[in-house]
């Protein structure tokens, strides 16, 4: 306990020392995130149980109906990107929050199935319009050389939510509970509402307090754009053509796949093979939350400092290590300790990729930019529960981990094997967002 009092008055002095050292839009939007995520994090445990007990559907229509999230996603993340681009990222991170808070309602008072599926798709296409406005407006707000950082704090705030949000929510469900044992029909409507308000919260703090940081770009003749190195373009089709990107973009996809396997197979694991109860898991994800909390900051700060591809290769080899031990261990420790290893590197690999991502983006190419980055890692987090459900289904639940250590390695060489083209890129970007007249 005097550990964690400790740890909690030295990240408080540096929280402060970083006050002054970040804009105050950049505080705004930590807050609302630490708001959002706490009401959001509410709901989304819960969907499956919320499918399941209202509308009667089985285990696996509830599994397809979280899927038409997942392919929302690949259309409106996109969608946001460009509309951002354009139009500016105050406005879509507003939009995509009151429509959040709407549908987020409607799937809690959907009188029927047809209704409900509306709802959801609907909430998959406008909720994901979020990430890359918010991604772009930290790009917008930060020097390249402390995005990571900014990056860490918006994880922060969101680990903090997700640790607060299912205590309360499991709280309230408690007291919806009959003397029977069965909950009221009613029961998960003040979840859903409690997303509701938070995301509204978090919309009237951004219209209230949030400028807008979409750049104006100064009128640059074709030459200077030339020497710049990057040929400006407003469709999707040029960022297929900058090779680094998608290099980096593929790499960080296949190391999702990993990273994939934490919250699907890996309790379904613990449980069948060496009986280890859901609870441990609970315990796990809670300490994974803390750690983040705890030192996702100055982690971050740390990645900042170094070179960008070794931090990539650093995180993607401890996500090697720490999946991979999962499959020669068998007790409830070692399995902590795997969480531990593999929670050091995704706070090193992440905020290293979001900057990654950020500074390789054309000035006013950077929601788009981040929408793809968004996809790519989607669709690494939809192929990994798959692949190692398919492996386990067969018997072969051990490859699942062996696999994690193979693919973790290889992304990191490959991280390493592309770092050249990778700083000069962002050389040139850096370059361009000058001679474009950006402060």
């Amino acid at each position: 306990m005097n550990v964690i009092t400790r740890r909690y008055k030295q990240i408080s002095r540096r929280l402060y020392h970083a006050r002054r050292e970040y804009p105050e839009s950049i505080w705004t939007m930590v807050g609302g995130a630490l708001i959002n995520s706490f009401g959001g994090s509410m709901v989304f445990p819960i969907f499956t149980l919320y499918f399941t007990q209202k509308f009667h559907f089985t285990l696996a229509e509830a599994g397809l109906l979280g899927s038409l999230f997942v392919v929302g996603g690949l259309i409106g993340g996109p969608l946001g990107g460009h509309l951002t681009d354009r139009f500016g990222r105050k406005g879509i991170m507003v939009f995509s929050l009151c429509t959040e808070a709407t549908f987020s309602l409607g799937m809690a008072l959907a009188p029927s199935i047809p209704l409900l599926l509306i709802d959801i798709v609907l909430f998959g296409l406008t909720v994901p319009m979020f990430q890359p406005a918010s991604a772009a407006t930290i790009t917008d707000l930060v020097p390249p050389n402390r995005r990571g950082a900014a990056f860490g704090l918006m994880r922060v705030a969101h680990n903090a939510g997700v640790a607060l949000g299912p205590t309360v929510a499991a709280g309230l469900l408690a007291l919806q509970r009959l003397p029977d044992g069965s909950l009221r029909p009613d029961a998960y409507l003040p979840l859903f509402v409690a997303d509701a308000v938070t995301s509204l919260i978090f919309a009237w703090i951004i219209a209230a307090r949030l400028r807008e940081t979409k750049p104006e770009i100064m009128p640059t003749t074709s030459n200077q754009t030339s020497n710049a190195g990057v040929v400006r373009s407003s469709g999707y089709l040029q960022i297929l053509k900058d090779r680094p990107f998608i290099v980096f973009i593929a790499l960080s996809g296949i190391i999702g796949i990993v990273y994939a396997q934490m919250n699907t197979t890996f309790p379904v694991y613990m449980r069948g093979i060496y009986g280890i109860p859901e609870e441990h898991y609970g315990l796990m994800l809670a300490s994974n939350a803390l750690l983040v909390v705890l030192f996702q900051f100055p982690i971050a700060r740390w990645v900042d400092e170094r070179d960008r591809s070794r931090m990539l290769a650093l995180g993607a080899a401890l996500y090697a290590i720490g999946f991979g031990l999962i499959g020669f261990v068998a007790t409830g420790v070692m399995f902590e300790v795997a969480v531990i290893i593999f929670t050091l590197g995704e706070m090193v690999i992440i905020p290293a990729s979001q900057t990654v991502a950020a500074n390789l983006a054309p000035i006013d190419m950077r929601g788009r930019y981040q929408a793809v980055f968004g996809v790519m890692m989607s669709i690494g987090f939809g192929i990994g529960p798959v692949a190692g459900g398919l492996l386990y289904d067969r018997g072969l639940g051990h490859w699942i981990w062996y696999a994690s250590l193979i693919i973790g390695l290889a992304v990191a060489f490959g991280y390493r094997a592309t770092a050249s083209g990778l700083r000069a890129r962002e050389a040139e970007i850096e370059k361009q967002a000058l001679l474009l007249g950006e402060a």
